[in-house]
């Protein structure tokens, strides 16, 4: 018997929408997407939204409508549905097709930002970098809400050009931070020698995207939250959205101007 599967898309990781969520809401959420994918796209009665959530009615419509008002959940003609599922969920290829796809990149050279690899563990470099951050990136400061932003589309323009033109994306960070580079490969190397293998996705990832970002003290909340509210996101994240499934629109690679004015008024 075949399982039911949908597709998750790696850029959760720095959508302000699903990164606003506490915890047990953002569990919540991850469940009814589980629930959507076995009603094709659409949620069931309350009843049952709460029977599959394992809570009563009344908790099971409070998180709906805090879902709701956090534009994850839509209301629409079919019912509620999460948002963007016809989008994001199309009917088009097979696995197999996929993976052919998948290694005929790989032979060729031709990488993509693949939304399909699983997001980095933030706990594992929480860990490592009391140990191997440098000095001055334990007192991280950034002066405006813009350079915010402009650091967090770099590290996304850094995780998707990766595969695309590693040469551009590394002179890119040497003339940038090339600090940061260094860091990276002592630990790199100590991970190596205790016996561990380091993993792009798992700790160069993370590592790069609260780097120069400001610790998240009660005085920088808000700068932070005024980042992560910033109406360009959405532009960005449908741009990615459509590189992902047509990546001829990033061919070649642009740099990360070019790359950060397109996805903002994408």
């Amino acid at each position: 018997m075949s399982l039911q599967w949908f597709r998750f898309y790696a850029d959760a990781l720095n959508d302000p929408k699903v990164q606003r969520l506490a915890g047990p809401l953002f569990k919540t959420w991850l469940n009814l997407l589980c629930l959507a994918c076995k009603g094709d796209g659409v949620l069931p009665a309350m009843p049952d939204i709460a029977f599959a959530l394992r809570i009563d009615e009344p908790a099971a419509a409070a998180a709906i409508d805090e879902l709701r008002a956090a534009g994850l959940i839509d209301e629409t003609s079919h019912g509620l549905m999460p948002h963007n599922w016809e989008k994001r969920q199309y009917l088009s290829d097979s696995s197999a097709e996929r993976t052919r796809a998948w290694r005929d990149r790989k032979r060729h050279g031709d990488g993509e930002c693949d939304v399909t690899v699983t997001p980095p563990d933030q706990n594992r470099y929480r860990h490592r970098s009391k140990q191997n951050r440098p000095h001055h990136n334990r007192r991280r400061v950034a002066a405006t809400v813009e350079e915010i932003i402009d650091w967090q589309m770099f590290s996304l323009w850094v995780t998707c050009g990766w595969d695309r033109n590693q040469e551009m994306v590394i002179e890119a960070l040497e003339a940038r931070v090339p600090e940061f580079l260094k860091a990276e490969v002592r630990h790199y190397q100590d991970e190596l020698e205790r016996g561990n293998r380091p993993t792009f996705y798992q700790d160069f990832v993370p590592a790069l995207t609260v780097y120069r970002l400001p610790l998240p003290t009660p005085e920088m909340k808000p700068m932070l939250q005024a980042a992560m509210d910033d109406p360009r996101w959405d532009h960005v994240f449908d741009y990615l959205h459509r590189c992902t499934e047509n990546p001829k629109l990033c061919d070649p690679f642009p740099n990360f101007e070019t790359f950060r004015d397109t996805a903002w008024a994408a």
